[in-house]
């Protein structure tokens, strides 16, 4: 397990299992992250497969923050090669390039003639986390790929999500759980029953849906909190991510939650819905990279105070603007 730590926060990544993110915490203890400690379900390597891609991936998955490449979403077949669910990035074992007290530099390769480079950096100022990622094609070809972010979060009563104006809402045909499919603008939606529902504030117990916002031209999301949880908000390459997809899942019953979990994922995305590469080629999505050359990203992380007004713009450095409160 990797540390890194200042006067403002610390965070764990595991290199073992996908520079896995477990924690961003405060000075006092607090992770930002949704993270269950759970022994089972069994995670595969320590037992059998599942015989299932998803299933295998989900066996080990625990919350916190996982680097979707070069896949995202289903398993699908490109070029003769399956791409594993969510990427194989995402489980593989990373390599520890070089490191210090506040920073890392981590590198894996992948089932395609592409290696990930990321470099993790504390703002000794101020409580910001870092991240630029690297990609390099090893081959005389082009390549394509999907690339995004996997951030969970604990889903409470009382937390709420901003986005920039002006984003669109498309449910997921599969997995709207109790959403019309349908789009509308940010945050509203109707339910099945025909209710108007507040996207930007957290489901009741009992919900799990999955959504995608398009229209993010800003490149940037925040969640708000109530005490004791950890507010934050990011900023991203909009470029490279100009998706998000909002998936949330608070108290149901399947596996591997079995009632157990309540948590939401705001992922900066490069493309939607959640069907795999093979399927964002056909629409034009996703990224390529050519022959013998480098692609880069990168993405933001700053804690904000509880109790902030809403906030209306995040930048790279991590610097946030708050809606200025209305006179009474």
């Amino acid at each position: 397990m990797i540390i890194l730590k200042n006067s403002h926060l610390s965070v764990e990544i595991d290199e073992a299992q996908g520079a896995e993110i477990r924690g961003i915490f405060t000075p006092d203890g607090r992770n930002a992250l949704a993270w269950y400690d759970w022994s089972s379900p069994t995670p595969v390597g320590k037992g059998a497969s599942y015989c299932n891609p998803e299933m295998d991936w989900l066996s080990g998955y625990r919350g916190g923050w996982q680097e979707t490449i070069p896949n995202a979403g289903q398993v699908c077949e490109v070029n003769g090669v399956e791409m594993g669910f969510h990427g194989d990035a995402s489980r593989t074992k990373w390599s520890v390039i070089d490191q210090g007290s506040d920073w890392c530099t981590l590198e894996t390769s992948t089932r395609f003639p592409i290696t990930v480079r990321r470099t993790m950096r504390l703002d000794p100022h101020k409580a910001v986390m870092h991240i630029e990622g690297h990609v390099s094609n090893e081959s005389d070809l082009e390549v394509d790929f999907l690339w995004g972010h996997h951030p969970a979060f604990p889903s409470v009563d009382g937390g709420r999500i901003d986005l920039p104006a002006g984003c669109t809402i498309h449910p997921d045909v599969n997995r709207s759980g109790d959403l019309l499919v349908q789009d509308s603008d940010w945050p509203l939606a109707r339910s099945h029953s025909g209710d108007e529902i507040d996207l930007s504030e957290q489901p009741a117990i009992g919900s799990h849906r999955l959504l995608y916002v398009t229209g993010n031209t800003a490149g940037w999301s925040a969640v708000r909190q109530p005490e004791p949880y950890v507010s934050v908000a990011m900023a991203w390459d909009v470029a490279k991510h100009p998706y998000n997809w909002l998936w949330t899942m608070r108290g149901t019953p399947e596996y591997p939650w079995y009632g157990r979990a309540s948590m939401f994922a705001l992922e900066a995305q490069s493309s939607w819905p959640y069907d795999g590469l093979a399927n964002a080629i056909s629409r034009g999505q996703g990224l390529k990279i050519g022959p013998n050359t480098n692609e880069s990203s990168w993405l933001t992380l700053t804690l904000i105070p509880n109790g902030s007004n809403a906030v209306t713009g995040v930048n790279k450095s991590g610097d946030v603007t708050f809606k200025v409160s209305e006179a009474k």
